[in-house]
């Protein structure tokens, strides 16, 4: 990233910079954001891709994709020559970020890699984008990237939740476990009434073998937010793991009713039914799982060869 930095004109208030930007760019941003939230990522990658068209300006070249830019390093990071973009618009490195969040939920890693380096030659202060990109590290299994992308992050907001619970998620992949709770005992220090925080840990207690642990956490989620969906997800796998199929069975039911776009509860739903011979629902739940997270594709495969090698 330090090798090339985008051109940028210095903006000295809001005002002249939302002068000089259409009104269509700000219909397209409210357009993609609202498409990223209900999952309707093609949809929002072509309005955040609209906004960066309005809002920055291409000097040599005729796409804002990787004509414009060259390799640069093995994440596949493109590196925009400092004549090539001239940034008009504070907003560009927004659409950017959340372009990239598209490409990510996608599956699309590289692309969003990609555009959060982006984001960050143009705005290198957003701690946002370096947790996006630490999250495209762990995708990547770059547990070690991912911990310096999320100290980063920590480092110009020392009070950011979210990336204490990256990081300790990336911490107990790159088996740091001790300093992997640190780091989500100081998320619930942060924010000791926030479910979510309850819920990573209740995961990185689950993944460590500690189900009783796991159980509680999920249980306590679930008390602060009773609609919690993951936290429905996470207990529905504590209890799959005991062979309490019936409750498992239940617990994901009603994680996929809050949240019907939640690729692992179809997943673990799926293995229930697999379990209980019930192939057909089987299948429809896996299917949905791998069309809503993509990436969960070699963890579900291998569950269901394990499970297919339980049954006669």
């Amino acid at each position: 990233m330090s090798k090339v930095l985008a051109m940028i004109v210095a903006i000295t208030c809001c005002a002249s910079a939302y002068s000089q930007t259409p009104r269509t760019a700000a219909d397209f941003e409210k357009q993609g954001l609202k498409n990223l939230t209900i999952h309707n990522y093609d949809a929002a990658i072509a309005d955040f891709t609209e906004v960066i068209k309005l809002t920055s300006t291409l000097q040599k070249g005729d796409s804002f994709f990787s004509n414009s830019f060259t390799d640069d390093r093995e994440s596949g990071e493109q590196v925009l020559s400092p004549n090539q973009v001239f940034v008009i618009d504070p907003r560009t490195a927004v659409a950017y970020m959340n372009r990239g969040r598209a490409h990510l939920s996608k599956g699309d890693v590289n692309d969003a890699i990609g555009d959060f380096d982006r984001a960050l030659r143009i705005s290198p202060g957003m701690a946002v984008v370096y947790m996006c990109r630490a999250t495209a590290w762990l995708m990547r299994e770059r547990s070690d990237l991912a911990i310096e992308d999320y100290t980063k992050a920590l480092k110009l907001n020392p009070e950011f939740v979210a990336a204490y619970l990256g990081r300790g998620t990336a911490r107990m992949d790159a088996g740091e476990t001790t300093s992997a709770f640190d780091d989500f005992d100081q998320a619930v220090k942060l924010a000791p009434r926030d479910a979510s925080v309850y819920f990573h840990r209740g995961n990185a207690n689950r993944y460590s073998g500690d189900a009783r642990r796991a159980l509680a956490d999920f249980e306590y989620a679930l008390r602060l937010d009773p609609k919690h969906a993951g936290a429905y997800s996470g207990r529905g796998a504590v209890l799959l793991q005991r062979r309490d199929f019936n409750g498992a069975l239940k617990d994901y039911s009603t994680a996929i009713s809050l949240d019907p776009y939640l690729g692992e509860a179809y997943a673990g739903r799926g293995y229930v039914y697999l379990i209980q011979g019930k192939d057909p629902e089987a299948d429809a739940d896996i299917q949905r799982a791998l069309l809503l997270s993509p990436t969960l594709r070699p963890d579900i495969e291998s569950s269901i060869r394990t499970i297919k090698s339980w049954r006669p």
